[in-house]
């Protein structure tokens, strides 16, 4: 929000092999990015709103644009990062201490450990919030406009995320979903708007056939026949 309010600009940056995009390059990058892809789903409002009153609008947003619980999940994952980035500054601060080469070498493996540790726990929220947000929001897809619109959203993402040389998750995800991506297109063309989430081809047996009728008709056909037949008995004993 301070950078936002301060109107910079995005910057490239690196950190723990990760590439980042980053509105924040000199404070919690890895969070900032983190948390600027929940905004993506959430919307600014949101977080804006809970930051400065303290309220549940953000949790609540992002337990309805991710599933039931995932607010925690991508809380407690964020305090471990934080955990793990301070446990690395308490390395690097050993090492500048260190005059024993043989120590130094050990804090030096240990430090390389921790930056792969905080790589990899950085991409799998990162993952979580891509699986978890766009599976769900898809799913809530109903017709072509929404379905164009999806599309774009999840093409437009592979602005924010972070990378390392090897990252291949967010690739294979868009793939994946540009194949379910077309079952739904050609289903909503086929057939026109989703409803209620239910893809299955209508039955042509069932749209031509007539309606079953209905209990209140089969009576009230009873009783006419009944009406007619006491009317014919009527008739016939008049004329004896």
């Amino acid at each position: 929000m301070a950078e936002k309010a301060n109107n910079n600009k995005p910057d490239k940056v690196k950190y723990y092999d990760l590439f980042l995009d980053t509105i924040s390059p000199n404070y919690y990058p890895l969070q900032c990015v983190l948390v600027n892809e929940l905004a993506y789903f959430t919307g600014s409002y949101a977080l804006y709103h809970s930051t400065l009153y303290g309220d549940d609008i953000f949790k609540d947003t992002v337990d309805s644009k991710f599933g039931k619980k995932s607010y925690k999940i991508i809380r407690d994952a964020l305090d471990i990062l934080m955990q793990k980035e301070a446990t690395l500054n308490e390395l690097t601060n050993r090492l500048q201490e260190e005059n024993s080469q043989r120590k130094a070498k050990k804090i030096n493996e240990e430090i390389e450990k921790s930056k792969n540790s905080i790589a990899d726990l950085f991409l799998k929220i990162q993952n979580y919030i891509i699986e978890k947000g766009f599976n769900l929001e898809f799913e809530q897809v109903r017709n072509m406009d929404d379905l164009l619109k999806f599309k774009k959203r999840l093409y437009k993402f592979k602005d924010v995320i972070g990378y390392t040389v090897d990252y291949n998750f967010y690739n294979e995800f868009y793939i994946n979903t540009m194949s379910e991506f077309e079952k739904k297109k050609e289903y909503i063309e086929q057939y026109g708007e989703i409803v209620d989430g239910n893809m299955e081809k209508p039955r042509l047996d069932l749209a031509v056939s007539e309606p079953k009728m209905s209990l209140i008709k089969r009576i009230m056909i009873k009783i006419g026949i009944l009406a007619k037949a006491e009317k014919q008995n009527i008739v016939e004993n008049e004329q004896k």
